[in-house]
C-alpha cells in the first residue's frame, strides 16, 4: 500500500512538470522572442553651460532596435524611450557628446541605438549699436521733413556671437504720410541683417524708441525743365550729339516773384573733353537768384558723342534672285553692282563686297524681261547713301 502511495506522488509530481512544460513550449510558440524597430524618439539636449546658447543639434530625433517578447514590443511607443545628450563642458562651435537612450519596460533590450549627437554652441554676448529710423511715406507737395530725434539714440543687442555679427542695421519705421506738423511716435526697432531679412531671434533692448520728425512749411513751387551745356571737345574722330538729364523736370522753390520769370534751371558745366560713346554723371544744378531750393538738386547728365562717319564705294557684289516660282530660271544684267555705303570712320575699311547683300525679288512674276531696282542690306550702323546701277534687267525663262 505505501509503494502504490509513494507510486501516485512521483507520478503526480511528474504530470505538474510535464504540464509545466506544455505550458512554457505552447507560451513560447504563440509569443516568441522577436526584434523592432521604434522610430520618432525625440532626443533631449540638457545641462548646457551658462554663457553659452545651441545652435544646432544633430539628431533631433532617433531610431532604435530592441528585443523582447513579441506581445510585450507589440505594445511599446516611442514614449516608452529617453534620449538625451549632455552638453557639459561644451565649447563654442562643433562638438561631439554622449547619448543616453532607456527604455522603460525592464523586460525589454537595447540591441542598436545611437551613442553620440552632435551640436553646435556659440557664446552668448551683447553690445551696443546705433538706430536708424527709416522714413516711409509721402508728405503734401509743400511740406518737407527735418532729420529724425531719435531717444535713446542706441540699444543694447544679445545674441549668439555669431548672429550679432550679421546685423547690418537696427532699424524701425516712421511713416510720415499726411503729416503737417511735428510728429512723435513711439517705433518699436529690429534687427535686419545684410540682405534686409528680419533677424527676430536677436534680444534688443529696450525694443522700442521714442521718435521726434519735424515738418515744415516749404516756400511756393513751379516745375521747370532742365537745360545745360557740354564743355570741352570729344575724343579725335567723334563729335556731339546730344545732352539730356534725369529727370527732365524740377521744381524750384523760393520767391514767388522770382519764379514767375524762370521757365528752366541750367545744371553744372558738363565736361566731355576726350569723350567716345554714351557719358553720364550727376551734377548739381545752378539755382538762380531768388530760388532757395530745388527738387531733386542734382541731376543725372548723359551726353552722346558719335564716331565720325565716312563713305566708301565696293564693287563687285554679287546680286541673287529670291521668290523665283519653281520651274523657271532667271538671269539679271549686270550680274553685280557698286554700293556707296555711310558709317564710322574706324569700321569702314572693314567692310567688303562679302559683307553686303543685293537681291531683286521676283515673286509672282512669270516668263519675260523686268527692269527692277535693288534691294542692298549692308552691316548694322551703315547706311546705302547710293548703288550703281540703280535699275537691273531681270530675264525670267
Amino acid at each position: 500500500m505505501d509503494r502504490l502511495l509513494e507510486r501516485d506522488v512521483v507520478l503526480k509530481v511528474l504530470s505538474v512538470f510535464l504540464a509545466l512544460f506544455l505550458w512554457f513550449q505552447v507560451t513560447g510558440e504563440q509569443n516568441p522572442e522577436t526584434q523592432r524597430v521604434i522610430s520618432g524618439i525625440r532626443v533631449v539636449y540638457t545641462n548646457l553651460d551658462s554663457g553659452l546658447i545651441l545652435m544646432e543639434k544633430k539628431p533631433e530625433t532617433i531610431s532604435v532596435k530592441v528585443q523582447g517578447l513579441r506581445g510585450q514590443l507589440a505594445k511599446l511607443t516611442k514614449d516608452d524611450f529617453t534620449a538625451s545628450v549632455d552638453l557639459h563642458g561644451g565649447n563654442p562651435g562643433w562638438g561631439q557628446f554622449p547619448m543616453i537612450v532607456k527604455v522603460k519596460p525592464q523586460d525589454v533590450q537595447l540591441t542598436e541605438y545611437p551613442t553620440q549627437a552632435s551640436a553646435r554652441l556659440d557664446v552668448v554676448t551683447s553690445r551696443q549699436m546705433d538706430i536708424q529710423v527709416h522714413l516711409v511715406g509721402v508728405l503734401g507737395d509743400d511740406f518737407a521733413n527735418k532729420q529724425p530725434t531719435v531717444r535713446p539714440s542706441q540699444v543694447v543687442v544679445s545674441g549668439p556671437r555669431g548672429r550679432l555679427d550679421l546685423i547690418a542695421k537696427i532699424t524701425g519705421d516712421v511713416d510720415l504720410t499726411g503729416a503737417v506738423a511735428e510728429i512723435k511716435r513711439t517705433v518699436p526697432v529690429k534687427a535686419i541683417d545684410a540682405q534686409g531679412l528680419d533677424m527676430s531671434d536677436i534680444t534688443i533692448r529696450p525694443n522700442s524708441v521714442e521718435v521726434t520728425v519735424s515738418v515744415v512749411s516749404l516756400p511756393p513751387g513751379k516745375v521747370v525743365q532742365v537745360k545745360g551745356k557740354v564743355t570741352g571737345d570729344p575724343a579725335p574722330g567723334y563729335h556731339f550729339v546730344a545732352v539730356t538729364s534725369d529727370p527732365v523736370e524740377v521744381k524750384l522753390r523760393g520767391d514767388s516773384t522770382k519764379l514767375a520769370g524762370i521757365d528752366a534751371v541750367s545744371f553744372q558745366p558738363f565736361s566731355i573733353d576726350g569723350a567716345k560713346g554714351i557719358v553720364s554723371q550727376d551734377t548739381e544744378l545752378i539755382l538762380p537768384p531768388g530760388v532757395v531750393m530745388a527738387e531733386p538738386r542734382t541731376v543725372r547728365v548723359t551726353a552722346v558723342i558719335e564716331e565720325d562717319a565716312a563713305e566708301k564705294t565696293i564693287s563687285g557684289i554679287p546680286m541673287s534672285v529670291g521668290g523665283l516660282a519653281g520651274g523657271l530660271s532667271a538671269s539679271l544684267s549686270p550680274g553685280t553692282l557698286s554700293a556707296t555705303i555711310r558709317g564710322p570712320q574706324s569700321q569702314l575699311a572693314g567692310v567688303a563686297a562679302k559683307d553686303i547683300a543685293a537681291s531683286v525679288n521676283a515673286a509672282g512674276l512669270k516668263v519675260g524681261t523686268y527692269t527692277l531696282t535693288p534691294d542692298v542690306t549692308v552691316p548694322n550702323g551703315f547706311t546705302v547713301v547710293a548703288k550703281d546701277p540703280a535699275m537691273v534687267t531681270l530675264t525670267i525663262k
